[in-house]
Order: structure tokens, then sequence, then C-alpha cells
């Protein structure tokens, strides 16, 4: 009978969503006790065992487990997770795949973004929308990249961006638009350290700058299951030397732990790896088996994920393990990047960006 309820209970709380597993758990709960209380009208043989055991059933399913009262690490206790957030409010719109967004340095009252083809600025407040660069530069009839999946602001007027389609680096003056290699060989790809284009990238995907030092960066390397740091050594020149090169599958979104010292946070489908850069320690959580392409602290506890595989998001809360919950938004198209200014939330989608006012997690 207990190993049944427990079994049952387990199953159902690592297979289910949240609606599904409440409903399941009280099915499970109200027939246990149901059948207790059959068998104790019919004056079954057993009548104090029969009232022991429906009390224990009653006091284990309708207390015990709802309220956490658990064998120390023998069950874990179930997280139901609920996103609050206001309706959809603005949004932009005929942009597809928008992949990251970030504060613009130089304009802190707007956002700077980013498809596969260009970068844009989008004010907040009068919701003007300003174009910085094409993947074709039209008037000098040049590729200026080929497909971005991602960009970091060293300042106002420089900006790197990840060319995933040609695994390099390239600079991006946004004042005079011009777009200049910066490490990795366009067009080639392989696995090398090294200075400037001797360095080679397989299909990077993610950059972020170092807030302890702008003169570096660290960056995912999808195709080669490594983890890059990008080092500027003078204004012309910047080496590429490699922290991990043996990340559990391939890396997508990155981010800096906002409790842990020279710490990030790295996807990688099914793996979310915690890296430190000093002693290069990697712990691995359990996450949903898709492709999430950013990561959004909403405190120093819980962070959103994109999750382009289910059309949603994925919540984790972070104790000595994540416990992940899977959050559906209606409308929310293939979104990959995030960004909170504030109280508002950005999300890029398949034909632009989102926006939703007061998003709040609570558990």
């Amino acid at each position: 009978m207990y190993v049944h309820m427990y079994v049952c209970t387990y199953v159902c709380m690592h297979t289910c969503q949240n609606f599904h597993y409440v409903v399941l758990l009280l099915c499970m709960r109200t027939s246990l006790l149901l059948i207790n209380v059959k068998c104790l009208l019919a004056n079954d043989w057993k009548l104090s065992l029969g009232w022991l055991t429906t009390v224990t059933a009653f006091l284990w399913f309708y207390v015990g487990i709802p309220y956490s009262v658990w064998l120390p690490g023998f069950i874990p206790a179930p997280y139901i997770c609920s996103l609050e957030f206001g309706d959809l409010s603005s949004y932009v719109s005929n942009i597809p795949f928008v992949n990251n967004l970030e504060t613009d340095i130089g304009k802190p009252d707007s956002i700077m973004f980013s498809s596969w083809s260009s970068i844009w600025t989008y004010h907040t407040t009068s919701e003007n929308l300003t174009h910085i660069v094409n993947r074709i530069d039209i008037n000098h009839k040049r590729k200026n990249f080929n497909s971005l999946t991602n960009f970091a602001q060293k300042n106002s007027s420089t900006i790197i961006l990840v060319d995933y389609g040609d695994s390099c680096l390239r600079k991006l003056n946004r004042f005079s638009k011009k777009v200049s290699a910066f490490v990795g060989r366009c067009g080639h790809t392989g696995f090398r350290d090294g200075l400037g284009e001797k360095a080679k990238f397989n299909s990077p995907y993610q950059v972020i700058i170092d807030p302890e030092d702008r003169e570096q960066f660290i960056v995912t390397d999808q195709g080669n299951n490594a983890l890059r740091r990008i080092s500027i050594v003078s204004p012309t020149s910047a080496n590429v030397s490699t922290i991990l090169s043996n990340l559990p599958t391939a890396p997508t979104a990155i981010a800096w732990h906002p409790q842990k010292h020279r710490t990030v946070f790295v996807t990688c489908e099914c793996v979310v790896a915690e890296v430190n850069l000093i002693s290069h320690r990697l712990v691995a959580h359990e996450s949903a088996c898709t492709l999430q392409s950013s990561i959004l602290w909403l405190t120093n506890e819980v962070l959103l994920l994109t999750n382009d595989g289910m059309d949603g998001l994925l919540v984790g809360y972070i104790t000595h393990e994540i416990q992940w919950e899977r959050v559906i938004i209606l409308g929310l198209s293939t979104p990959k990047g995030l960004l909170r200014v504030n109280d508002q939330v950005y999300i890029g989608v398949a034909n632009g960006i989102n926006k939703y006012p007061g998003m709040t997690v609570k558990w």
C-alpha cells in the first residue's frame, strides 16, 4: 500500500505538467482514501488496521505531500509555478527571428536588437525603430556578415557581432556602420586558438562581455562543444583561447551567474551547465531537451530560458539544484531573445518583439 503510494506519487511528479500533476494526484489521493473507507465500512476483520491505514493515507496525501513534509533526500517536493504578467501591450513586427536584445549603451532609453540579417534600435517611449546595419552593404556591394545569432556592446560605438553562418566574430562601428574582421577566419570552420583570423570557430552562437574587464568576451562555440575566451590585446588585434572543450553537448545561450563570482550559466540542449571560469569546474543541471536561446535572471534565484521547441518559457528556481517548470504563453511563436527593463519584459519572437509589463514568478 505504502510502496504503491510512493511510486505513484513519484511517477506523477516527474512525468506531468502542473495541471496534469494536480489532477492525477488528487484522483489518486481520493481513490485510495475511498478504498480504505470502503474496507472500513464493510467491517473488515482488520478494523483497527483499516482505521490506521485510512488516517495515514489521509495525512500522507492531503497534508504531507502538499506541505512538503518529506523524507529528506528520499522524495523531492513538488513545485508549482505561476508566471504572471500583464497583457501584451506593444510590439515590433515584421522583423523575423529577433534573437538578441540588450539595453542600448549609447541610448539607455532604447533597446538594441538583432535578427539573422540586421541590427536595429527601438526607442521604448516613442516606439521609433532605427536601422543600424544590414547583412548586405548595398552601397559598397559587399557582405557584412552571413547570419547573426548574437552581439555584445563593448562601448557606445563598438559592437561585437557573432556570425554563426561564417563561423567568426566581426566588429561593427555603429556610427560609420563599417563592419570589419575581429576573430576567427570567416567562412572557414575549425578549432584553433590564436590571434585574430588565425583562430578558428565552428558555428559560434553567443557572446557576453566580461563585466570586470570589458576587453574580454566569453563565446559559446557550438560546433566544438566549447567555451572560448576572447582577449583584446591591442586596438587592432585580439587573442582567442579555450576555457572548456568538453561541454556535455553543443552550447547555445550564456549568462553570468548573479551570485557566484566568475561563474557563467551555459545551456547545452538537455543540460544547463554551471562553469567556474577560474577553476574550470563544471556542474551540470538537467533541463528540457530543446534549444534554449537566451537566459534572463529575474532574481538571484529565478531564471527564465526561451525554449524554441515549445513556444514558451522555462522557469528555473535554484536551490541546491534547479527545479524547472514549463510555461506556455499563447501567441508566443519561436521565442529567442530576452530582456528585462524595469518592470517590462521583452521577448524576441518569430516575427518581431513582444512586450509584457510586470512579469513575476510565484512558487
